[in-house]
């Protein structure tokens, strides 16, 4: 198990983060995807694209400099009630909360495909999200359909000191 410091995590970000998604960055540790498919972001993951911090400056800089239509209608964070990736897959569609509600174990979570205006919305939490899409092969995003046995592959990176 990772011991992460959420709360210098969380001040980086400018927001605090749902409690479901700590609890899993702390039980698996260390980047890597769900059946070689979901990549969940990690606070000082070594690849910069794998980082939720590092990604969301990057992503919300750019939008600010070079302007984005990709997500929308939703504004990128961190632009009030913006969406935040907190996952992504190999075939380039993210996952991201939405993150209107001061609560965030309240933000509902939203995945785009690789293309403009296909957002689709889940009424859960980070974790009920990974488990339907594991075990639910009518998810739009299922790995169910594929395999009947689910993993969780760890990339080997360290994370950063």
């Amino acid at each position: 198990m990772r011991t992460v410091d959420w709360a210098a995590v969380e001040a980086r970000l400018g927001t605090p983060l749902p409690g479901d998604y700590k609890r899993l960055i702390e039980i698996f540790g260390r980047p890597g995807a769900f059946d070689d498919y979901l990549q969940l972001q990690f606070p000082d993951a070594h690849v910069e694209s794998m980082d939720i911090v590092r990604d969301t400056e990057w992503l919300g800089e750019w939008v600010r400099t070079h302007g984005s239509r990709l997500r929308d209608p939703y504004p990128v964070y961190p632009a009030p009630g913006g969406v935040l990736k907190w996952a992504g897959t190999e075939q380039a569609d993210g996952f991201y909360w939405l993150t209107g509600d001061p609560d965030p174990d309240k933000w509902p979570v939203l995945a785009q495909e690789d293309t403009p205006g296909s957002w689709i919305r889940f009424n859960g939490t980070t974790a009920e999200s990974i488990y339907h899409m594991l075990t639910d092969p009518g998810h739009p995003f299922s790995t169910a359909r594929w395999y009947d046995v689910h993993w969780y592959q760890d990339y080997g990176h360290p994370v950063l000191p």
